[in-house]
């Protein structure tokens, strides 16, 4: 995601101001530069055991290489990075949404036990989030094919955790969720990735990657950071080509986003597929509860009791199961959020087309949108306008950025701000 340069060309104060040996500066492998991004545990971590003078206990051995999840920057942050005040500032990097379905003060009226642990096996959430999903989806799932963990990235981890051993291979494809890469190498396995086909998953290409080492196969629908979908067709002809033996993970963080008639939800699918199949979803988007980390799988019964088994205690919060219960009091909340997203995305998609910016067609919250220089530099200069987005790693997408679709006043902001730096870039 970031340019990587030595780290013996930094000077030693400016590593998070701590002064390392200089036998550790020179031997270092590299580090992530950038103005945004305040030098991190991943750096010093590189820089430490990368040197020839390792002292005290070492890490697994995958962890020296271990590269760390970069959020996106926050307001405060880059109101101190630009001085621009942080009402000024506009973010639309994270696919956060702009309001929550459970407003802090109900929050905190439902939080009369706060000295006590939450409950362990979050049973009476797990049911209302069954009749959430049976009335959107139109399908019969139990409280006993949920497993609730700390947003849905944490379930990444926790099917990895369940099902991936050392050696172990897990396929997905380029140019997505990097929560994937992350699971994997958390568990000893090994990432294999399958360029996408015009940022859609190539399930052919998937399936012929499968080999006798394949353990689990993670599909994003909608992908991140595109925003397309795999057809429903598509996805059930790629299930029948696999072996029940091996876990297929559909995440559908975005779901409720999704207005194609393509499009099939995996609970659906799980009708014929009734054994190997998992579905991964997220209240923190279309919820507005990014701040609770509320996540949620569906699956078989037996393999959500094995996934059950590993789920450190109490990882939710009080505060997470209250809000969560609460959000799922107004389900016609997603869709009230999807009609705003509607009418902005045409929005976005004709003032790009002004700009002849090219980008995916999304089926989801933001969208991904090519930019003439490397997306990296390009978001500095939003920044500087006051306007946080998303660059992206990769080859394919080195020249993109990933934009949140948002309230109207945002995505106004937004558009100035990219007419701007365009005009300069096309000018300087």
């Amino acid at each position: 995601m970031f340019s990587r340069i030595p780290v013996s060309s930094i000077p030693v104060k400016q590593i998070a101001g701590i002064t390392l040996p200089k036998t550790v500066a020179n031997d270092a492998l590299a580090v992530k530069a950038s103005q945004a991004v305040r030098p991190s545990l991943d750096t010093l971590g590189r820089a430490w055991f990368s040197s020839n003078s390792r002292r005290g206990p070492q890490p697994r051995s995958f962890y020296r290489t271990l590269r760390p999840y970069v959020p996106g920057e926050s307001l405060e942050s880059v109101s101190k990075q630009t001085g621009i005040p942080v009402d000024k500032i506009v973010k639309v990097a994270s696919n956060e949404c702009w309001k929550t379905a459970a407003p802090p003060e109900k929050v905190a009226a439902a939080l009369a036990t706060k000295n006590y642990y939450p409950d362990l096996d979050s049973s009476g959430l797990a049911e209302k989030i069954a009749a959430y999903v049976n009335n959107l989806d139109s399908v019969s799932v139990s409280a006993d094919q949920i497993v609730i963990t700390p947003g849905s990235a944490d379930a990444i981890i926790q099917v990895n955790k369940t099902f991936v051993e050392p050696g172990d291979e897990v396929l997905t494809a380029q140019d997505s969720f990097v929560m994937y890469d992350l699971a994997t190498v958390y568990s000893g396995g090994t990432l294999k990735k399958v360029p996408l086909k015009d940022g859609v998953f190539d399930l052919d290409g998937l399936a012929d990657a499968v080999t006798d080492k394949t353990k689990v196969i993670f599909i994003a629908n909608p992908n991140n950071p595109t925003g397309t979908i795999v057809h429903g067709d598509k996805l059930k002809a790629f299930l029948s080509r696999i072996p029940e033996h091996l876990l297929v993970v559909l995440d559908e963080a975005y779901h409720e986003f999704v207005k194609s008639s393509a499009y099939t939800p995996g609970t659906q699918l799980m009708q014929d597929f009734p054994h190997n199949l998992m579905v991964l979803r997220t209240m923190s988007k279309s919820f507005g509860l990014a701040g609770y980390r509320v996540g949620y799988g569906i699956g078989p019964k037996a393999l959500i009791a094995e996934v059950l088994k590993g789920i450190p205690p109490f990882g939710l919060t009080n505060a997470s199961i209250a809000a969560a219960d609460i959000a799922l009091d107004n389900p016609t909340f997603p869709k009230e959020i999807l009609e705003v997203l509607t009418e902005e995305k045409a929005y976005l998609y004709n003032e790009l087309d002004k700009l002849d910016l090219r980008y995916f067609p999304t089926e989801s919250n933001f969208i991904c949108v090519f930019v003439p220089e490397n997306g990296q530099a390009f978001a500095q200069k939003l920044k500087k306008l006051g306007v946080i987005v998303r660059p992206q790693p990769g080859d394919v997408l080195s020249k993109a950025i990933r934009i949140t679709i948002s309230l109207p006043e945002h995505n106004q902001r937004t558009i100035k701000a990219l007419t701007q730096v365009l005009s300069d870039y096309k000018s300087g």
